[in-house]
């Protein structure tokens, strides 16, 4: 099953900025052989300082920002105020731990979602330009 591809820039005015965006995530009228729920994970331990928007249309789905060290158990993040990272809503947060990988999880079974997860990440470290 392919997940929603993860598109990653960098703009060279902001060194030690990534900017991730998972487009159209969608679950509850994803056709056969696709996983439009679940987005690409990230290696993104370099990036301690991390915030994600979402919006778009939410027809009952809850998205999750997940995390994991493995990419195989993947587990739900909290902001800064130990809070589930989750969206039922669109709506913008923090994300309190530092994981090897993270991304994005839609569940629910709304017919009509299309949400875009945003991500904007910073790295204190110079050699990450």
């Amino acid at each position: 099953m392919a997940n929603v591809a993860a598109v990653v820039t960098m703009d060279h005015h902001e060194p030690g900025v990534r900017h991730v965006l998972w487009e159209t995530m969608a679950k509850g009228d994803v056709g056969i052989g696709t996983d439009a729920g679940t987005g690409d994970n990230l290696g993104m331990s370099a990036f301690a300082d991390r915030t994600v928007t979402v919006t778009g249309t939410f027809d009952g789905e809850t998205l999750t920002m997940q995390g994991s060290l493995d990419a195989s158990n993947w587990f739900t993040l909290t902001d800064q105020v130990g809070a589930d990272l989750t969206f039922t809503a669109a709506g913008m947060k923090m994300v309190a731990e530092l994981v090897r990988y993270i991304r994005p999880s839609l569940s629910g079974s709304g017919a009509g979602s299309d949400i875009d997860v945003r991500m904007i990440a910073r790295s204190s470290s110079t050699k990450l330009q």
